[in-house]
């Protein structure tokens, strides 16, 4: 799109090009984001009214995060694990990512916790979490938090399909933009 507006259309104002890719990309974002499922998120007019002191944050966050006291209560029951746990953002569940900053990810896409190399060797993973002192990954299941062990965590993590067939999030599209082909 920059190509085009700046050398077919010949517009040289950075200010503006940026400003036309911004609105043009919040389609793409309402489309993703706003319909709902894993990927509902608050809306900028939930945000906007947030940080105006027209609707209160916990509101926001009962509505789009409904795990968050279970979590809270989670991590303030199991302090010296939380200290050396990290989160499992592949866990399925949805996590208001600025409130649980204090704590590393691990996922297969998310992550250079676990080097790709290691993602072979469940010997190789569990060192991996190791040298930056994790021993436990977290995960919300069942309505509570649980903590997995990192040996149990390595074993499924080693059958992860690193080269998939499918597109992660297809968001429903037809296979010619879902399908990878190597």
């Amino acid at each position: 799109m920059y190509h085009v507006l700046k050398y077919c259309f010949n517009i040289r104002k950075e200010v503006f090009l940026t400003g036309v890719i911004m609105l043009l990309a919040l389609q793409g974002f309402k489309i993703i984001y706003q319909a709902g499922g894993n990927f509902q998120r608050p809306t900028i007019k939930e945000n906007a009214d947030v940080l105006l002191n027209k609707v209160h944050m916990d509101y926001a966050i009962k509505k789009h995060y409904p795990q968050i006291p279970v979590i809270l209560e989670g991590l303030k029951q199991n302090e010296e694990k939380v200290k050396r746990a990290a989160w499992d953002a592949g866990g399925g569940v949805n996590l208001p990512f600025f409130l649980l900053i204090d704590r590393p990810m691990v996922s297969l896409w998310l992550t250079t916790i676990i080097k790709w190399d290691s993602y072979n060797d469940e010997r190789l993973i569990i060192n991996d979490l190791k040298q930056h002192d994790i021993e436990w990954i977290m995960r919300v299941k069942d309505g509570k938090l649980f903590f997995m062990p990192i040996k149990d965590y390595a074993r499924e993590v080693v059958n992860c399909e690193r080269y998939p067939k499918r597109i992660y999030y297809d968001y429903g599209f037809p296979p010619e933009l879902a399908v990878i082909s190597y």
